[in-house]
């Protein structure tokens, strides 16, 4: 079943043409206005699933959000904000949005969180600079656990082979900590 969670709005990036989005993108560059109530929107959006996911039966520390481009925006946006223990977030050509609401917006838990970012560097979209400059942030926010940055060389505003290897590898290493973390708890009782 297709659902679709997020809305067509009016996007400023796009001479206000109507386009999917998660926000407004006012400019893709670091230091542009950046459209909170959008991103408060999306979130309550995500939030809304990812608690309907708990609610039947899927535990928190189960859960990975991700996303690429604008999408890995929100899910470093959510992963750092949710008060709850994901298993871990995964940002493809993306950026940490509203960076200047950091770290008092922050999680308790996401102190913690495992996070991948995977950007080309040859984005000329979401530049890599732009990307980089998220992961070091990121790295003075998440002190718990190293976050991870790969470099695609080559790789412009897309996806690459390379790319879904580490997404795969990130996704089984965390779900394979997940289920060793629950049968160590179970012994435990």
């Amino acid at each position: 079943k297709r659902m679709n969670v997020f809305d067509q709005r009016s996007i400023t990036l796009y001479q206000g043409q109507h386009a999917y989005g998660w926000s407004d993108v006012i400019a893709l560059e670091m230091t542009a206005d950046e459209d909170s109530v959008g991103y408060t929107a999306s979130t309550y959006k995500i939030a809304s699933i990812i608690q309907h996911e708990i609610d039947h039966g899927i535990p928190s520390s189960r859960i990975l959000i991700g996303g690429f481009s604008q999408g890995g925006a929100l899910a470093l946006h959510i992963a750092l904000r949710v008060q709850l223990q994901l298993a871990g977030c995964v940002a493809l050509s993306a950026w940490l949005p509203l960076r200047d609401e950091y770290p008092s917006s922050m999680s308790p838990y996401s102190s913690s969180l495992h996070v991948l970012q995977v950007h080309g560097d040859m984005d000329n979209v979401v530049s890599y600079s732009w990307g980089y400059a998220t992961h070091l942030l990121i790295k003075t926010l998440v002190t718990g656990i190293e976050p991870k940055f790969e470099t695609i060389t080559g790789l412009g505003h897309s996806s690459h082979p390379k790319e879904l290897r580490l997404v795969a590898d990130f996704i089984t290493e965390r779900f394979l900590a997940a289920d060793s973390s629950s049968k160590s708890r179970k012994r435990a009782a």
